[in-house]
């Protein structure tokens, strides 16, 4: 991890609907990486990124795996993103962050709606890709069927640049098709294959560039090093998408795949440069300048606090420093920054752009924010979430969780960007919102496991509202004697209604002193008293407007 350029770092994602492979990917490219030891099992629970209770238990991704490895002079910080909807925040974060994407397809159920949703997601941020179809040791499997679902659905600019060598159980290796390793182990019917894809594959590159479509025009085909050349800067410039083929789980294709990864997708480097977006100064991928890291992941942990994640686009980023949060303003202080490798850490001396680091402890930092200098206050661009779509009531159990659980809730948003609480003071009840069903057990799981804080949900209640329809008018008379000076007053009241949200209004049209001055106030607070409960249900009036214009007193009650 000492002394890394950027020129040799690659940032990418890992990005494709539930249950295609994504995590068991991750693990097969750190195995053959040698990062890990044994490629780990969703159903025993033991994989690098799916480390937290409610991912074992439900044998699913909930939040991004941050990991990384060596493969030869590169170096590839690497998110394992979740395939579920409800956790669509992580991947918004993770794209903002990423140089590529891997998008994973399973071999046998092809294109599924999470498939269609990221590669719209990855086609809007602009972000070279490439496809690994999986599974192909499964029964059922076809590559073929599902690149040609991959190019009905998405264009031609999906190229095959491997293919498989045996199917479902049979399946022992993969063919590249530019230069052609692997292919003499392969059979004939395999090999014959090799120059019709090859030749499908030239025509595709030659279509992304005037001068190779000129040569290809000319000769009829293209030089392996033509193929390759235009490979890059059509996955560069988002014109093609490589389609690769193995199985994470046999650690069949693992290999070429790192191989295809390292040398295709660019280095922060090759990206475009980056501007702030207070102070438009133009950020090159630069360590010496100035600082900008952009929060990407908070992770709420019990035992050492906010653990908050980033990814450096500038400068260089060291612990045991003082930096500038430049989008709340505020002085940060860092102590030890390290490299994640899943729960695990590794701690480093410093981090130059391209690196995802993490930090515990800091005090007013949340997902989206800008670490930089107080002297550059670079402000990067950060994330835009969608609004939660389902609520529900959280009822602690205990006199001890209610006391712990607004505080806990309050972790967890700070975790969760898609996570929403509040009070509702009108059915005292608490509210939290977020992307799902799914999305809200999970949230109430983490209470319990991280905070052991238990509760219930159930379904909110409504706050109804009444209020009025249409204008009227009346009049009043208070009259009361008990002895001494009575009580006396006569009030003449108009009301309206008003647009819906507006709520109440009044409004004083009493002239000639006919009510004096200070008792004005007293009406006033008399008609939000009487708002407070309807006549129709007894729920709180809205959206009124209240006129008081004439009235009558006594001057000596």
């Amino acid at each position: 991890m000492q002394n890394l350029e950027s020129k040799n770092i690659r940032t990418i994602g890992i990005f494709g609907h539930s249950s295609c492979g994504k995590t068991i990917l991750s693990d097969a490219m750190l195995f053959d990486a040698k990062a890990i030891t044994r490629i780990g099992s969703i159903v025993g629970g033991n994989t690098v990124s799916d480390y937290t209770e409610e991912e074992k238990r439900r044998q699913i991704s909930i939040s991004t795996g941050c990991l990384h490895f060596s493969w030869k002079d590169k170096h590839v910080f690497m998110l394992d993103t979740p395939g579920y909807m409800d956790f669509i925040g992580e991947v918004i974060s993770a794209l903002r962050v990423v140089d590529g994407a891997v998008i994973v397809v399973d071999g046998v159920s092809g294109i599924e709606v999470g498939t269609s949703k990221v590669m719209r997601m990855i086609e809007k941020a602009k972000i070279p890709a490439i496809m690994f179809v999986n599974k192909l040791d499964k029964e059922h499997s076809d590559f073929y069927k599902v690149v040609d679902a991959l190019i009905e659905a998405f264009g031609n600019k999906c190229v095959p640049v491997q293919f498989p060598v045996g199917k479902e159980k049979d399946f022992k290796s993969v063919v590249n098709i530019i230069n052609g390793q692997g292919i003499n182990s392969a059979p004939q019917d395999v090999k014959d294959r090799l120059e019709k894809y090859k030749e499908k594959m030239a025509e595709a590159i030659a279509e992304t560039e005037d001068s190779l479509l000129e040569k290809y025009l000319e000769t009829g085909s293209l030089t392996d090093e033509q193929i390759s050349k235009g490979l890059l800067k059509g996955v560069l410039s988002g014109k093609l998408i490589p389609v690769l083929c193995g199985s994470a789980e046999k650690n069949i294709g693992i290999s070429e795949f790192i191989e295809t990864i390292t040398v295709v997708f660019p280095s922060p480097e090759d990206i475009a440069e980056v501007k702030g977006v207070q102070g438009d100064k133009t950020l090159k991928p630069d360590k010496n300048g100035p600082l900008a890291a952009l929060v990407f992941k908070n992770i709420a942990d019990p035992y050492v606090g906010q653990l908050t994640v980033f990814r450096v686009f500038s400068g260089t980023i060291k612990g045991d420093s003082e930096w500038y949060n430049s989008t709340k303003g505020s002085k940060e202080r860092f102590g030890k920054i390290s490299v994640l490798q899943g729960k695990e850490h590794e701690e480093v001396s410093e981090l130059v752009p391209g690196c995802f680091g993490a930090v515990t402890k800091l005090k007013d930092t949340s997902v989206g924010d800008t670490i930089s200098t107080i002297t550059d206050k670079i402000v990067l661009e950060g994330m835009v979430f969608p609004k939660p779509v389902m609520a529900l009531a959280v009822h602690p159990k205990s006199r001890n969780d209610e006391s712990k659980v607004m505080d806990s809730l309050h972790k967890l948003g700070a975790e969760d960007p898609t996570f929403r609480f509040t009070r509702n003071v009108e059915t005292k009840q608490t509210i939290i919102e977020g992307m799902g069903d799914i999305h809200l057990e999970v949230m109430t799981e983490r209470l319990k496991n991280k905070f052991d804080v238990n509760v219930d949900l159930s379904t909110p209640k409504v706050a109804y509202k009444e209020t009025i329809t249409a204008k009227a008018e009346a009049d009043y008379k208070h009259k009361k004697q008990s002895g001494g000076s009575g009580q006396f007053a006569h009030v003449f009241l108009r009301v309206a209604p008003k647009a819906r949200g507006e709520g109440y209004e009044f409004v004083n049209e009493v002239k000639g002193g006919v009510i004096p001055t200070n008792f004005i106030p007293s009406v006033d607070k008399g008609i939000q008293s009487a708002l407070e409960k309807g006549i129709l249900a007894g729920y709180p009036v809205v959206d009124v407007q209240a006129t008081v214009y004439y009235g009558k007193d006594h001057p000596v009650d």
